[in-house]
């Protein structure tokens, strides 16, 4: 077995990112990493216990230059390695009329939808996401800014079915893999496009950083990642009982007890908040949840907040109560 192979195979079975006799959906976009992530779970169907692997191209319609060439080569790739080859087009612009969300999040929205549909109920989605990515996510994150959650940055497995089994790589490792299984691979030109945040951090600031501060950024930032990812988990398990103790309701509404609700650290009662307007489908911000921590605190009894998609959070003696008076609208993003 190659050693590249072999760490993967360690990193999957460490994380349990695999359940037996699961349908894969790899994505490949034809560069390098996607490639070398079908390649390396082909090797491994056997080790992972894979029951159907499927390579997935999903053409999001920005580069119709490039798209023919790519979808080609996974196709090829696909016949290489026996799997099944699925490719799916999306409608970005159309997302994003509807959503009002910037180009790259509509691509990886409606990319992972794609991926989910053909890895079907109970299968699991494959990226190659791996530790130059992890690095250049946290340092994004810190610039838009962001807690600890997401200083976690991106986990081997996401609990919705999405895996990253790369994420122990170097991108300089997966290059070499490459190399020596003779792999054919394409180059995405929005790699270079500098309207990506993601691809200024990963060409301007990650080379300065490592230039200027420190050699190893890029180890030290996944270390880290792996650190706050083990905290964060830690206090999800106690946001969750925290909810148990004063929260009651559903994705329609629901009351959260204010005497329980007070006696929480104030880091677990912002958490709690996070939880509650995402689960009666308000987008939490750190506006919205402070704001609601001060209706809590010092509210008039009647007092509301008036928040997006119609959701109104309401002073009552002794809780809140978030509910829809005039039902859903929707939430449009700014």
């Amino acid at each position: 077995m190659h050693p590249f192979e072999r760490k993967t195979l360690c990193f999957c079975r460490d994380h349990g990112l695999f359940p037996e006799r699961a349908r894969v959906a790899s994505g490949v976009s034809g560069g390098v990493d996607s490639v070398s992530l079908l390649a390396a779970l082909a090797a491994l169907r056997e080790e992972l216990g894979i029951a159907e692997l499927v390579a997935v191209y999903v053409d999001h319609g920005l580069r119709p230059d490039e798209t023919a060439a790519e979808r080609e080569l996974v196709r090829e790739l696909a016949g290489r390695f026996s799997c099944r080859f699925v490719c799916e087009a999306v409608d970005v612009p159309a997302r994003r009329e509807k959503t009002g969300e910037s180009l790259e999040a509509a691509a990886r929205e409606l990319r992972y939808a794609a991926l989910r549909r053909a890895a079907g109920d109970g299968g699991i989605v494959a990226v190659a996401h791996h530790a130059d990515d992890q690095a250049g996510e946290l340092l994004v994150r810190l610039v838009r800014g962001t807690g600890l959650s997401g200083l976690a940055g991106m986990l081997p497995d996401n609990s919705l079915g999405v895996v990253r089994p790369f994420l122990c790589h170097r991108r300089r490792d997966i290059e070499a893999y490459a190399a020596t299984r003779g792999l054919s691979f394409l180059y995405d030109s929005s790699n270079d496009d500098p309207a990506f945040l993601r691809n200024r951090v990963r060409q301007e600031l990650v080379p300065f950083l490592k230039e200027h501060f420190n050699p190893a950024m890029v180890d030290t930032l996944c270390r880290t990642a792996d650190i706050l990812a083990l905290e964060d988990d830690f206090l999800r398990r106690k946001t969750l009982a925290a909810l148990a103790s004063c929260w009651r309701g559903t994705s329609g509404g629901g009351e959260l007890a204010l005497a329980p609700f007070a006696s929480l650290h104030p880091a677990l009662a912002r958490r709690v908040v996070d939880a509650v307007l995402w689960q009666v489908g308000c987008p939490a911000t750190m506006e919205r949840v402070e704001s609601i921590r001060e209706l809590a605190a010092r509210g008039r009894t009647g007092a509301r907040l008036h928040l997006p998609g119609g959701l109104r959070v309401l002073r009552e003696r002794e809780r809140l109560r978030f509910f829809y008076p005039l039902g859903r609208r929707p939430h449009r993003l700014a």
